[in-house]
This record gives C-alpha cells, sequence and structure tokens, in this order.
C-alpha cells in the first residue's frame, strides 16, 4: 500500500509517517485555535533577524520529508543474498 504523499506510488507508509503527520495535524490545531503573531515578532530578537532559526527550520523540514520519502526505500529488502 502506498501513502502517495510525494507522488510516488512506490512510498510506503510507516509508523513514522503516523507520527509526523500526527504532530503536524496537532500543530495546526494548536495554531487554529489560538492564532498568534508573536512567532513572526520572535524572530526579530533572534541573532541575524532569526536567519539560523528559518535555517534550522528548514533543515528539519528536509530531514522530516527524506526520512518519511527515502527511509522506507533504504530499509525495505531488496532480495539480494549474501
Amino acid at each position: 500500500a502506498s501513502c502517495g504523499c510525494f507522488g510516488k506510488p512506490d512510498t510506503p507508509p510507516t509508523r513514522l509517517h503516523l507520527i509526523v503527520n500526527a504532530t503536524a495535524a496537532a500543530v495546526a490545531i494548536a495554531v487554529a485555535v489560538n492564532p498568534s503573531t508573536a512567532a513572526l515578532a520572535a524572530l526579530g530578537t533572534q541573532p541575524l533577524a532569526g536567519l539560523p532559526f528559518l535555517v534550522f527550520v528548514g533543515c528539519c523540514t528536509w530531514f522530516t520529508y527524506l526520512s518519511l520519502s527515502a527511509l522506507p526505500a533504504l530499509r525495505r529488502p531488496t532480495g539480494a543474498t549474501r
């Protein structure tokens, strides 16, 4: 079975996929219930106007994408034996 999240029919859903989706849903609900502009204001108090933090968030997003798209394919048995 495929989740189809990344446009590839061979991307299998995993427990990690469930955890990431549940976490993203919880964050989205929390922001919808209590919207705030404090996060944007906090970037101004960060070093270099929050640029290092934004790079960190981008890296976390990229690693999450890789863990959902590439990791299951790497863990899948290839059928090769020694």
